[in-house]
């Protein structure tokens, strides 16, 4: 049969078929399941370890309420690592979502009398409908108190922790953050992705590092390729994972959030994080003209 007579597709039904569907208008493309076409638009964590504080102190200068109310956002979750949803209304296209009363953090919260801060918090997560306990650490607490005091004279603990001007009795979305963060973003030059999220990835890009300083200090997190406490503190889907550290995954998530509060406030206490940053960043003002005529 000549070469010809096979690449005659209407010849063959078959053939016909797998023609057409690689011909059809529709432009289907395949992406892999852990890649989304939004992939490039994605949030990214800080690289710069002293950009931490530097947003925090950029908001408390403002002296404005949506400021000191981003300030105390952000300040938790850094610490905590959790989705914004879960500190704040998740919201549907503006509409009230049905679940949202099981997500928002209340003053009652963080808070056991009105001047008296709880130890932990429990943050429920509304994507994977898991609870995370989380040490209140004076990075935060500063932070949350700061914004109670300026902008919530009067409170009631059963009031949201985050709530707007415009009705102070309902917690503000998660949309009304994200337009924060782009004021941030705008404001300081910020040129990565600079989303609600950046806060969770900031808080897993530099546990990894606070777990390392403390491996080499002696304690123990696990296997040395395993950075699961990670996995566990931000409540991701492992089941599995989550009852395998169940029995120590309380205290180490506390040291490491004790750490990591040390470390947003004074940077160079990590000092490999502070040279990685160095060396990633070590040709980034690269002004050679590498097309000029060589003699």
């Amino acid at each position: 049969m000549s070469l010809n007579a096979l690449c005659d597709v209407d010849n063959y039904p078959i053939t016909r078929k797998v023609y057409d569907f690689h011909s059809s208008s529709k432009n289907t493309i395949a992406f892999p399941s852990s890649c989304k076409r939004s992939a490039s638009k994605a949030a990214q964590p800080l690289q710069d370890p002293y950009m931490v504080k530097r947003i925090s102190d950029y908001l408390v200068s403002l002296d404005k309420p949506w400021a000191y109310r981003m300030n105390a956002i952000w300040c938790l979750g850094v610490i905590a690592g959790c989705r914004a949803s879960a500190m704040v209304r998740h919201g549907k296209d503006g509409r009230i979502d049905p679940d949202d009363d099981y997500t928002p953090m209340y003053i009652r919260d963080v808070l056991s009398t009105p001047t008296k801060f709880k130890e932990r918090i429990v943050l429920h997560e509304r994507k994977t409908g898991k609870e995370s306990s989380i040490l209140l650490v004076p990075f935060v607490k500063e932070a949350i108190a700061l914004y109670l005091k300026k902008c919530r004279p009067g409170f009631k603990l059963s009031e949201p922790l985050f709530n707007g001007r415009e009705a102070p009795y309902q917690a503000i979305e998660v949309r009304t953050v994200n337009n924060d963060m782009a004021k941030i973003k705008k404001a300081l030059n910020i040129q990565t992705n600079f989303t609600s999220h950046t806060m969770r990835k900031t808080f897993a890009h530099y546990s990894a590092a606070i777990i390392m300083k403390l491996r080499q200090e002696g304690l123990e997190f696990g296997s040395e390729n395993d950075l699961s406490i990670i996995n566990v503190s931000t409540c991701h889907y492992d089941k599995k994972l989550t009852r395998h550290y169940a029995g120590w995954s309380t205290e180490m998530a506390d040291a490491a959030r004790n750490e990591l509060s040390k470390y947003f406030e004074a940077p160079q206490t990590l000092p490999q994080v502070t040279r990685l940053h160095e060396l990633a960043t070590q040709f980034q003002d690269d002004d050679t003209d590498y097309f000029e005529e060589q003699i």
